[in-house]
């Protein structure tokens, strides 16, 4: 016989393979592979359940800092104002009383 014709024909010394002789998985084989199957479905909805959190919490946090950041650009922006020189010769020119020179005061030096 040649190579390929083992396999497309049987001799007569081998012997059948009958369906009882198949090893087929048992109950608890079966219940073993369900429960795996049902844990791994548990724990990957559970994983998308918690990254859509942890999306929420980003998003919020970018909220709160975007809202953070205006808040300290309009604080910037009133304390410029608050330090303005012109602002500040007015309240001491009309609250204090105080008169502004046109020349530089003299500088005195004493020993």
């Amino acid at each position: 016989m040649n190579f390929f014709s083992k396999w497309l024909f049987k001799s007569d010394d081998e012997s059948e393979v009958y369906a009882e002789d198949i090893k087929l998985p048992g109950r608890w084989t079966i219940f073993g592979v369900m429960v795996l199957a049902a844990m791994f479905t548990v724990l990957y909805v559970d994983n998308v359940i918690r990254v859509d959190g942890y999306l929420e919490d980003i998003q919020k946090m970018k909220k709160k800092k975007e809202y953070f950041k205006n808040e300290n650009e309009l604080l910037k922006t009133k304390l410029n104002y608050l330090q303005s020189p012109e602002r500040i010769t007015k309240i001491a020119e009309e609250k204090l009383g105080m008169i502004k020179i046109d020349t530089p005061p003299e500088i005195i030096y004493t020993k």
